[in-house]
């Protein structure tokens, strides 16, 4: 079906529901319930799964979460006169659930439907926190969702009340949502409850970015490492490294890259010993149990890019570049002299396309400090340096701009008047022209690192 038929068939159905629309007034046997007059969908007409667009011409469908042995269908509950399909999820007691999302599964016919995510339910202490997380490829632009200690959640119908499924009768409702893939809610509760959570699930590409950022070991730090937004300004524990790296040189844990496909966090804990974060497990591993790296490697910036860990070995023109195994274990280390005479004083790197881009030192911190760029696909001038006079070298990630676009950003920890200041930059990568954030973070970060997903 073509994207102008869709929207006609759309128009043709909003004029439908308009000739049959009932009026409505509050909600009740809602924890937490709002008594906003219940918004027309074209799903509350039968228990068929429609398809609309977003204003971005997607293709979105309507969701809900499927409990498994949790679940009961809409249709066939003898409370309800609507035919649609959906699910109500419990009883549930305190407690942690993670419920399967789909879209499409009309009928409750999951296979029909497409799993587009999952839902995370926390009920603990009287609070029940809701979190949908959506996979790759999807988006929402409505979330609703309904808690209570009935099956079903009641609307007042003139002198009456009558349970209904429609999503706008629910406890919590977000009609304009910014294609977000993640969602929570937090809602108070007591004893056995059920849920119902519906969204607008839309498939289609949402840009992203998430900076990562390695504490060094201090006691008040312990090599944490960080999500940040420079955006909006935000740092959030990620992962609490359970190593302290007694004995390690102040500026170690360093030299953190992400190797995105196996979800590894790759870090070095002293000069040249290598380990990884394994996102899937949380384990902390050894990634160097044979020792490839020599006594000469003292690794600071890193990077990781078509499969390999970067490095600059420090004080040195050295480039390294880093095969693992499947297990994410290091099987062979190859160094190439990028340039001949130099001595980087890391500083940080970030790859991209083949090209490594830099912000080292060559000379004393403030003195001599270049940005610079590296063409590993190239014998041919590889190799090209941009005087920062007066600047401290930086750490490095990619990430997006307020517009969506690809970005460098830059981490700074300089002292004013003997007070630390931890400032952020933006990074032009055609010379290395910082333009400042204005934002100073709470926490200093040894190295930086990044996913990014684009959408052109």
């Amino acid at each position: 079906m073509k994207i102008q038929d869709l929207k006609t068939l759309s128009a043709g159905l909003v004029a439908i529901m308009l000739l049959f629309a009932v009026s409505c007034d509050s909600v009740t046997g809602n924890l937490d319930s709002e008594s906003d007059r219940p918004s027309l969908s074209y799903d509350q007409l039968s228990d068929f799964t429609m398809n609309t667009l977003s204003e971005d011409g997607d293709v979105c469908e309507t969701a809900f979460a499927f409990g498994g042995n949790y679940a009961t269908c809409f249709i066939g509950m003898e409370q309800l006169r609507e035919n649609r399909w959906g699910w109500t999820n419990g009883p549930l007691t305190e407690g942690n659930y993670e419920f399967d999302i789909y879209t499409g599964a009309g009928r409750c016919d999951l296979s029909k439907g497409t799993h587009v995510g999952i839902l995370f339910v926390d009920y603990e202490d009287g609070e029940v926190t809701v979190r949908y997380e959506l996979f790759d490829g999807f988006f929402m632009t409505e979330v609703h969702i309904y808690v209570g200690n009935g099956e079903l959640p009641m609307v007042q119908r003139g002198p009456r009340t009558a349970y209904t499924v429609a999503p706008g009768q629910y406890t919590h409702k977000n009609d304009n949502l910014e294609n977000l893939t993640s969602y929570s809610q937090t809602f108070d509760a007591s004893g056995e409850i059920f849920l119902i959570a519906h969204a607008v699930v839309c498939e289609g590409c949402v840009p992203s970015s998430i900076i990562y950022g390695i504490q060094s070991y201090v006691p008040a730090l312990k090599g944490n490492i960080y999500t940040i937004d420079p955006l909006n300004q935000t740092e959030t524990i990620f992962f609490n490294n359970p190593d302290n790296y007694a004995g390690a040189p102040w500026w170690y844990p360093n030299a953190l890259a992400l190797d995105e496909e196996n979800r590894r966090m790759y870090f070095t804990s002293d000069k040249n010993s290598l380990w990884f974060y394994d996102m899937n497990t949380g384990l902390v591993v050894d990634a160097d149990p044979d020792n490839y790296f020599t006594n000469d490697d003292e690794i600071l910036g890193a990077a990781f890019g078509d499969g390999y860990y970067w490095f600059i070995v420090n004080r040195s023109g050295d480039l390294g570049k880093v095969s693992f195994d499947g297990n994410g274990k290091v099987t062979s280390v190859v160094k190439e002299e990028m340039s001949a005479g130099l001595s980087i004083g890391m500083g940080d790197i970030v790859y991209k396309d083949g090209v490594i881009y830099g912000s080292s030192g060559t000379g004393a911190p403030g003195t001599q400090t270049i940005f610079f760029t590296y063409d590993t696909t190239t014998d041919t001038d590889p190799f090209e340096s941009y005087d920062r006079p007066g600047e401290r070298a930086l750490q490095l990630a990619w990430g997006l701009d307020e517009y969506g676009e690809l970005a460098l950003y830059g981490h700074l920890v300089t002292d004013i008047n003997d007070v630390e200041v931890r400032e952020w930059y933006t990074v032009d990568i055609t010379n290395g022209v910082r333009t400042d954030l204005e934002w100073v973070s709470d926490y200093r970060y040894e190295d930086l690192a990044s996913e990014v997903k684009l959408c052109h």
